[in-house]
């Protein structure tokens, strides 16, 4: 009898699978962290290229005040940039008579989650983002 024992108290001993199921246990929450930071990580550097996109746009827009077509210029200035994909600029100066005054660039595109914690996050799997600057016509 006990023979017996010893054989269920070193079975209850036996530490073969602790391992396999404390990863188990952690690693959904791991791949929770590693996919938030890639679309956090992501998003801001999309935000980050469309105030870049916007800056330049609203220089060539004060610089290049004359030319009848510059929404269409900055636009695909605009889309030349990675990470981008389709973007609305819309060019509005205040004073449209002389193009004098203050220019104003607005830059909207669509950001599209990759990761499925992206996709829990913003119900559309989209996130709209924007900038807008302001500067004078020289």
């Amino acid at each position: 009898m006990k023979k017996q024992y010893r054989f269920i108290i070193k079975r209850f001993r036996d530490e073969d699978g602790q391992s396999a199921l404390e990863f188990a246990i952690v690693l959904p929450i791991l791949l929770l962290l590693v996919c938030g930071i890639i679309e956090f990580g992501l998003l801001f550097n999309m935000q980050l290229t469309l105030d870049h996109c916007a800056r330049e746009g609203v220089r060539y827009a004060a610089i290049h005040s004359n030319e009848s077509d510059i929404e269409q210029v900055i636009a695909d200035r605009v889309d030349g940039f990675a990470l981008m994909g389709d973007a609305d600029v819309a060019v509005v100066y205040s004073e449209t008579s002389h193009r004098r005054g203050d220019v104003t660039v607005t830059v909207h595109a669509v950001y599209k989650a990759i990761t499925p914690i992206g996709k829990l996050i913003f119900s559309s799997n989209e996130k709209l983002l924007s900038c807008e600057l302001t500067m004078k016509v020289e």
